[in-house]
């Protein structure tokens, strides 16, 4: 790269809460949001998920060098015809030491059980209409009842945390030992 590196950065609402994140950024490349990104050439992209990254798109970002994700996943990249072409394609997958720190997805799932344990969707829905039936969205306790998480890696393990809390039975299917004194291991 030539002179300063000019940094397409697809996550603006990100930039705008992760304190120091813009200019942790601007130490190394004059970052870029996508409304300006038409001008000039780019020399690394940070694409939001809703953004796909594919061979036309690649090649129409002529000099690029680096398309970073702050994911683990790159289903929205072309990783192979980016690499091939030059590329690099950097992940947050191998970064486990971070990773460990993220429980977000975890805790997104987490919620989605109790909301459907406890009918909170007609809990809101009364509550919106200005009415109050706690009989009608009666729910269910989590203790006493069975949680099976099949791979008990970093979100299954986080999920299992979640159910002992709640005095859950856990049962987890993974090739790999659970070291987990509280996961039942069992066959998929």
């Amino acid at each position: 790269m030539k002179g300063r590196a000019r940094l397409l950065w697809g996550w603006p609402e990100i930039l705008e809460e992760v304190p120091g994140l813009r200019d942790s950024l601007g130490e190394f490349a004059d970052v870029v949001l996508p409304v300006a990104a038409g001008k000039g050439p780019l020399d690394i992209v940070v694409p939001p998920l809703s953004q796909e990254l594919d061979r036309e798109a690649i090649r129409a970002l002529d000099g690029l060098k680096i398309i970073g994700t702050p994911t683990t996943g790159s289903d929205h990249i072309d990783v192979v015809f980016a690499e091939s072409s030059g590329v690099r394609v950097i992940t947050t997958k191998n970064e486990r030491a971070m990773l460990d720190s993220i429980q977000s997805t975890a805790e997104l799932a987490w919620l989605l059980i109790l909301a459907c344990q406890r009918n909170l969707r007609a809990a809101l829905q009364q509550v919106a209409d200005g009415d109050w039936d706690g009989s009608a969205v009666r729910g269910h306790e989590m203790t006493g009842k069975t949680l099976g998480i099949v791979g008990h890696g970093r979100l299954g393990s986080m999920m299992s945390r979640f159910a002992q809390a709640f005095r859950m039975r856990v049962m987890a299917a993974d090739p790999l030992p659970i070291d987990d004194a509280g996961v039942d291991r069992v066959s998929f």
